[in-house]
C-alpha cells in the first residue's frame, strides 16, 4: 500500500493544506477521512495521529460515506501529473486544489514562461489548452484541461 505522494504527506504534517482533502467524518471512529487528488490515497486522520489506509479499510471505517448519495472523489489524471511534475521541476509550486464548475484544477503560483508553455503544449496533445481573461469572478488564467477525467492545472497570467 502506498505512504501517499509528496504533496498529501506534506499536507497531514503541516496541518495547514487542503489536501488531503476532507471528504467524510466518523463520529465512532473518532477520525476523518481524506482524499488526495494527486494520488489517489485515502488517509484516516485520528486525534493524534493520521495515516494511509486502503480504499477497503475506509469503506469499513466510514460506510455511510461509500454508501450514501456523496459524489467520489476525484484524482488527477496522468495526463495532468505529467505537467504538474514538469512545473514543479522547473521551480513552480502549488497555490491550492480548487473544485472549479467543471473541474478539478491544482493551481499554480506562478506565470508559464513561453518556452514551458510550448514545451507543454507539445508534450500535453491529449489535454485542451485554455486560456481565460480577467473577468469579475476569477483571475485571469491558462493551463490544461483533461476532459475525460474532469481535472486540470491552471497558471496565473502574467
Amino acid at each position: 500500500m502506498s505512504q501517499g505522494c509528496q504533496h498529501c504527506r506534506a499536507g497531514i504534517l503541516t496541518g495547514r493544506s487542503e489536501v488531503p482533502n476532507r471528504v467524510a467524518t466518523s463520529i465512532k471512529a473518532h477520525a476523518h477521512l481524506r482524499h488526495c487528488p494527486f494520488c489517489g490515497s485515502w488517509w484516516e486522520e485520528g486525534e493524534r495521529e493520521a495515516h494511509v489506509v486502503s480504499e477497503e479499510q475506509a469503506r469499513s471505517i466510514f460506510p455511510s460515506y461509500f454508501g450514501g448519495d456523496y459524489e467520489e472523489p476525484k484524482t488527477f489524471s496522468a495526463a495532468i501529473l505529467n505537467v504538474l511534475t514538469s512545473a514543479l521541476d522547473a521551480g513552480g509550486s502549488v497555490e491550492a486544489v480548487a473544485q472549479w464548475s467543471k473541474a478539478l484544477v491544482v493551481q499554480m503560483k506562478r506565470p508559464l514562461t513561453d518556452a514551458m508553455r510550448t514545451n507543454l503544449q507539445e508534450k500535453s496533445a491529449d489535454l485542451r489548452f485554455f486560456r481565460h481573461n480577467l473577468v469579475s469572478h476569477y483571475e485571469a488564467s491558462e493551463g490544461f484541461m483533461d476532459d475525460r477525467s474532469a481535472t486540470a492545472i491552471s497558471f496565473p497570467l502574467s
